[in-house]
């Protein structure tokens, strides 16, 4: 018998409700990278570079999407967990000479909380080889 690998389902344009799984802090390099999950096992992840004023300002309106009543800091740690729903597309650069597709947010489109969500249906079956627990 041959073992059949499941892939991560690809995501959907539009808007889609999305699990903050890990977060990565690099303090030194003023980067942060967010691990979304959606309810049916596909990922996105979200850097922001902390230095830069327009990073700044994505990251802190995710904050306080999540933490309105945030004051003046956040400890990165607490946005595991948490549900953020945003509306993301597919878009294409180059890379050298070569055409590539990325999914990104959608520009101007804010953040938006999600209260626990935990009518999420479990995924038809499993998708990647990456602990999805959650889901359950």
């Amino acid at each position: 018998m041959i073992e059949i690998k499941r892939f991560a389902p690809r995501l959907v344009a539009g808007m889609n409700v999305f699990k903050i799984t890990d977060v990565e802090y690099k303090k030194d390099f003023g980067r942060l990278s967010l691990t979304l999950v959606t309810e049916n096992g596909g990922k996105l992840w979200q850097n922001f570079d902390l230095e830069n004023e327009n990073g700044m300002g994505a990251f802190s309106g995710l904050a306080l999407a999540v933490f309105p009543d945030l004051e003046d800091s956040i400890d990165e740690n607490s946005l595991v967990g948490q549900y953020i729903k945003f509306d993301i597309e597919q878009v294409e650069y180059m890379k050298g000479d070569e055409k590539k597709k990325a999914w990104n947010k959608v520009k101007g489109t804010p953040y938006e909380h999600v209260e626990d969500n935990e009518k999420w249906d479990k995924p038809a079956t499993p998708s990647t080889d990456d602990d999805l627990s959650f889901l359950d």
